[in-house]
């Protein structure tokens, strides 16, 4: 049986609604046609392809070749023109490479996903980052990924590298069975309930995360920190650990081991996860004083 589907654009971004009469809140999002390739199909010239960064395509049929010819031209402009009122004249090639590694939304499974959590580490679909928006930073930072251009540093990309779906999933759903996540089609509610007992209850974790860590968690954080490993830092705050934990000895905390050892990347996580870039160690130094170049010195006393 058929099903007719209504398709409309807004913002860069192709939604798809049941019914003609359907409003913009029922509408779900199809693909963001600002990281797309949009082409015409080689073996039948009236139909056109959208592919996105991950590799999910999307066929149209056009009346003829030159039809399919001008929609193609519209949705680039369309595209185009969206990215321009964001000030931005393209999303860069590394930003869709994280993409392509992250096919799928951390949290439903929607095929890719355009937004990210920058202190979790994972790309989301849409409806999965406005969830995330009411958990509240101390849980999580969702950010556009093809339009906010802090999430286009190397460091900040590097921190999807380290993580990524696919290892923080390994950790907050390690109890989780697959028949119990949600689907993208599954209701708004749903997807809040599985996502606020994932990071908020921390429900699917490793019973025994905190026993496995070799360390108290906050001292395996701050451990981590110094060796620039930004999944073992996720792993610790995990199991229970603090980032503003700091070393009897030498009063230093893990924001500083990081600026002190010269990885951007994991001050930038460490700041985004309520790392304080103003404490000082026990010659009255902050992290910025201890920094071994420029990069760490900026990066550790970012504030949200």
């Amino acid at each position: 049986m058929q099903k007719t589907r209504f398709y409309f654009v807004y913002d860069g971004r192709l939604y798809r609604k049941r019914k003609e009469t359907h409003s913009f809140e029922s509408s779900s999002i199809v693909c963001d046609l600002r990281i797309c390739d949009i082409t015409v199909c080689g073996d039948r010239r009236s139909n056109f392809r959208i592919t996105t960064p991950a590799g999910h395509y999307f066929v149209f049929s056009a009346p003829d070749a030159h039809d399919a010819d001008r929609w193609v031209s519209t949705l680039e402009d369309q595209a185009r023109q969206s990215l321009h009122n964001q000030g931005i004249a393209g999303v860069p090639e590394r930003v869709k490479e994280v993409m392509r590694a992250n096919p799928e939304c951390a949290d439903c499974g929607h095929c890719s996903p355009d937004w990210v959590s920058i202190n979790l580490g994972v790309l989301l679909c849409v409806e999965c980052a406005f969830i995330h928006h009411t958990l509240g930073p101390h849980i999580s930072i969702p950010k556009c990924l093809v339009t906010t251009t802090e999430c286009w540093t190397e460091p900040a990309l590097q921190v999807l590298h380290d993580i990524g779906n696919a290892n923080s999933n390994a950790l907050w759903e390690y109890l989780a069975s697959p028949r119990t996540k949600p689907t993208p089609s599954a209701s708004h509610e749903i997807k809040e309930q599985w996502i606020y007992a994932k990071y908020v209850c921390h429900h699917f974790i490793d019973r025994y995360l905190t026993r496995s860590l070799s360390d108290d968690p906050s001292k395996y954080v701050f451990n981590a920190a110094a060796r620039g490993n930004n999944l073992d830092i996720v792993r610790g705050i995990a199991g229970g650990g603090n980032v503003r934990w700091r070393q009897s000895s030498s009063g230093a905390s893990a924001l500083h081991m990081a600026a002190s050892e010269g990885h951007p990347a994991t001050c930038q996580l460490l700041v985004y996860l309520n790392a304080d870039p103003c404490v000082i160690n026990s010659k009255l130094q902050t992290p910025g004083d201890v920094a071994t170049d420029r990069a760490t010195q900026e990066l550790s006393l970012i504030h949200i």
